[in-house]
């Protein structure tokens, strides 16, 4: 539902996840909704920032010393929320809509901390059904960090292999303290990591500063969020989207293949993973 987001649609469809929704649009078909309800305003941010980032990607700009010290998708984020603020003020028709913007809580005290954290309710514990909810999260979020580690590893210029059973206990423990807070499940989000991977960070102290400036950003900066439109988000994840399964990666994987039957290492098929894709070679 990212490309959704990307062109800005008007309807509701821009804000479901799941494949099939209550309004009879699934995955596919809220791409056309989203094209017969085009927001100019998102259009307009949304290929600026795709515009800003891929220079920031091009060699010529990699190549300067104060390219380094500001990320491309920072830099489209901040003129995503700068053309949007002129639009309000120039031809507010043409602005990005106040749905289409981030949407947080803004909390000023501690009170307000406390009145928006949702407690659990252990009574459920006594509905049978709880288990299998609870059952098939673990699941998916183990299958989606796996994925997300084999996909960082990949990306790692050093080549590192992330232990994946302390990664599971962290995160099991971590859901734990989560839940009882009334947070939601934690997952790796490949997104973030490789945003990480991106500004040459190469150490565990990255997630920590990470952590410590979300929680400040949604104590202290609510407001501010608020001006960032949904679509210039959207066009980091295809930047990121498109790095992790670009067609070079399906090449390379493809010559492997057959450079592997012709050298008669193996006559029988196997499987090379790629990113988090699987590639038959």
């Amino acid at each position: 539902m990212r490309y959704s987001i990307f062109w800005g649609p008007t309807g509701t469809t821009s804000r479901t996840w799941t494949f099939c929704n209550l309004y009879g649009e699934n995955t596919f078909s809220a791409v056309g909704a989203a094209l017969a309800h085009v927001s100019p305003g998102s259009v307009l941010v949304g290929r600026v920032g795709l515009a800003l980032i891929l220079l920031w990607d091009s060699a010529p700009v990699r190549r300067q010393p104060w390219a380094r010290l500001v990320l491309g998708a920072l830099m489209a984020v901040l003129a995503a929320v700068g053309i949007n603020q002129l639009l309000l003020a120039v031809a507010p028709a043409l602005a990005v809509r106040p749905e289409h913007l981030v949407t947080l809580p803004v909390i000023s005290s501690l009170g307000q901390l406390a009145g928006a954290m949702t407690f659990p309710d252990f009574g459920a514990l006594r509905n049978p059904a709880t288990y299998g909810v609870a059952f098939t999260i673990a699941i998916v979020a183990s299958l989606k960090t796996l994925l997300s580690v084999e996909a960082v590893d990949n990306l790692d210029p050093q080549k590192r292999h992330t232990p994946t059973n302390r990664k599971l206990l962290a995160q099991g423990a971590g859901n734990v303290v989560s839940g009882l807070l009334g947070g939601l499940p934690l997952t790796a989000v490949i997104v973030r990591s490789s945003a990480n991977i991106a500004a040459g960070e190469q150490t565990k102290r990255s997630a920590f500063i990470h952590g410590i400036l979300l929680m400040v950003s949604l104590l202290l900066l609510g407001t501010v969020l608020h001006l960032i439109p949904l679509s210039a988000l959207a066009a980091v994840l295809l930047v990121v989207g498109f790095k992790l399964t670009k067609p070079a990666l399906y090449r390379q994987q493809w010559r492997l293949g057959w450079a592997g039957r012709s050298s008669g290492r193996s006559s029988s098929p196997s499987w090379r993973c790629c990113s988090p894709i699987c590639l038959r070679a």
